[in-house]
């Protein structure tokens, strides 16, 4: 990609940021002096399970109303309000809330608990896609449990199209990053057919 090019992506990209920005009425946003837990856009789509577009459209009819903007420019949403669009049993215990606002900040650690707690936890409505996701971005800062969720859920096609070669690939990633469960069910899959050993080493 040239240098026009590049310049001119980044230039789309803030001209869609602006236009979303300036499409949220005044009256929509309240003083960031909230006292409620807050969570991006981005956070409440995978809680409840809808695209951020179509948050994009609740927010412009007033179902939802955005609190402010965090420190990256991020809008900022009621986490209680996102939680009870969820489905979430209320009241929240504390420990989920913080979960949901250090895995929002990008802990990797809390991503990956997240995504268990969206495909496990009772007080939560099932959400395997978002948990996948999760996963996905814990794996992207080299969490070895998200690795080995992945394998999981490509294995069984859980929030994703199942695939046993990715699979095969996640489970190996997570080994060679130390888990030891892995390292364990890669060896075994391997003593069963040579050919794992060749694929998974290879890719």
């Amino acid at each position: 990609m040239s240098t026009l090019d590049w310049c001119c992506c980044r230039a789309s990209h803030y001209s869609v940021r602006n236009f979303w920005m300036e499409s949220i009425s005044q009256e929509n946003i309240r003083s960031s002096n909230h006292s409620s837990p807050l969570c991006s856009r981005a956070m409440a789509a995978l809680l409840i399970g809808r695209s951020e577009r179509s948050l994009q459209r609740w927010m412009q009819q007033g179902e939802l109303v955005a609190q402010g903007f965090d420190r990256s420019g991020r809008i900022q949403l009621d986490l209680d309000k996102v939680l009870s669009l969820a489905g979430a049993v209320s009241p929240c215990a504390a420990e989920m809330i913080e979960t949901i606002v250090l895995a929002d900040s990008g802990d990797p650690v809390a991503l990956n608990d997240l995504g268990m707690m969206l495909l496990f936890d009772q007080r939560l409505k099932p959400r395997p896609s978002s948990a996948a996701a999760l996963f996905q971005a814990a794996a992207a800062k080299h969490f070895p449990d998200a690795m080995h969720w992945l394998f999981y859920c490509f294995l069984n096609g859980i929030g994703v199209a199942k695939d046993n070669a990715t699979a095969l690939r996640w489970l190996s990633q997570a080994a060679s990053f130390g888990h030891q469960i892995a390292k364990a069910q890669l060896s075994i899959y391997e003593s069963y057919d040579a050919n794992i050993s060749v694929a998974v080493h290879s890719a």
